[in-house]
């Protein structure tokens, strides 16, 4: 299975990622609490860290895990299955600060280069309730695939171009 490097944007770096240690957990806890509480409690009536740290260690080793960092930062979480068939956007999380500012775009054009580039396509999911991100993603070329649930699945195509 090829394996997509993400490591070395090609453009001005907006962010750097570091790999995501067991360590990592309390702060990938608080920002997905920071970042997700409204639209968990939006959807499901409550927002349960307990759920979250318990999901983050049982994808440990699964998922390729990364931090991502903005002006020597710690600004973001950002987690990758690397599929058979597509590689898929499981997490990209940022701190309120670091959004609105290109990064999650440039993160994401990148995920899509370098799924292209091993004729991938890129695939996530996001919850019906956060328009922002789906706005984010369909500006960036990403198409629904379905709605199933609380998630509406999309889906960005192999060796289409990145935004």
């Amino acid at each position: 299975m090829a394996r997509v490097n993400i490591a070395e944007p090609p453009h001005r770096k907006l962010y750097t990622l570091r790999t995501c240690r067991t360590a990592d957990v309390s702060f990938v806890v608080a920002l997905t609490d920071t970042v997700m509480r409204t639209h968990s409690e939006r959807t499901w009536g409550r927002f349960d860290p307990d759920f979250h740290r318990a999901a983050f260690a049982a994808a440990f080793g699964k998922l390729e895990h990364s931090i991502v960092v903005c002006d020597g930062v710690e600004a973001g979480y950002l987690a990758i299955d690397h599929r058979a068939d597509a590689e898929y956007l499981q997490w990209l999380l940022l701190m309120p600060a670091t959004q609105n500012r290109g990064v999650g775009s440039a993160i994401t054009n990148d995920l899509i280069r370098t799924a292209a580039a091993a004729g991938k396509p890129l695939e996530l999911r996001v919850l019906t309730v956060n328009a922002g991100a789906r706005r984010l993603y369909e500006r960036l070329g990403f198409a629904e695939t379905r709605t199933e649930g609380e998630f509406v699945y999309m889906r960005h195509a192999a060796g289409a171009a990145a935004h």
